[in-house]
């Protein structure tokens, strides 16, 4: 068997050899060191949350989803950790940001390699997207994140169902007294100059 040289939890053979991949360092010389435990509740577990807040509607530009990296374990990441958002055929990125994040629009990922503390969570990524008017009805969004240290990945991505809709475009009805504007998710209604008839 093969261990990596990053921190985490990996699950052995009864019995056998086993080999530690090593990091050389910069100056190329140096003793190495190997610490083996069987807790592996000491490492940090990092989490990742997608979200968005509505509906998204057909044709709209500037929707939004919410990437939240939270540290469940019990304790601190180490080094780099990224967060990658894949989005589903029918929305298109138009921007990625996060305070204290490093972004790279193009592959919709986001770095960062300071420590973030047990039961901590960073400061939310926001990804703004485009929806085509064609897309389909659902669509699932999924980011990961890797790194930091983390010893267990089960937790490691979140995907989020998102609903579709369709637009109703503002309607204005006029009656004998003047006009009213319907808001776009509103009932069609019909007037005359005694008042309304029908809805829906």
């Amino acid at each position: 068997a093969r261990i990596p040289a990053e921190a985490g939890c990996y699950t052995l053979p009864a019995t056998g050899f086993y080999i530690v991949a090593a990091t050389a360092q910069a100056s190329g010389t140096g003793a190495y060191s190997l610490s083996l435990s069987s807790n592996c509740s000491t490492f940090p577990d990092l989490t990742v949350i997608k979200s968005h807040s509505r509906n998204f509607v057909l044709g709209e530009s500037g929707a939004s989803y919410t990437i939240t990296v939270s540290n469940i374990g019990v304790a601190p990441s180490s080094g780099a950790l990224a967060v990658t958002d894949t989005l589903p055929a029918g929305l298109t990125a138009s921007a990625i940001s996060g305070s204290g994040w490093n972004c790279s629009f193009p592959t919709l990922t986001c770095t960062r390699s300071d420590t973030l503390l047990a039961g901590s969570r960073f400061p939310a990524v926001t990804v703004t997207v485009n929806v085509t008017a064609t897309s389909p009805a659902i669509v699932t969004n999924t980011a990961t994140v890797s790194g930091g240290g983390d010893a267990n990945a089960s937790n490691n991505a979140s995907s989020d169902i998102t609903s579709l809709v369709n637009q109703i475009a503002d309607a204005v009805l006029r009656n004998a007294s003047g006009s009213i504007l319907l808001s776009e998710y509103a009932s069609a209604a019909l007037f005359n100059s005694g008042g309304l008839f029908a809805s829906d």
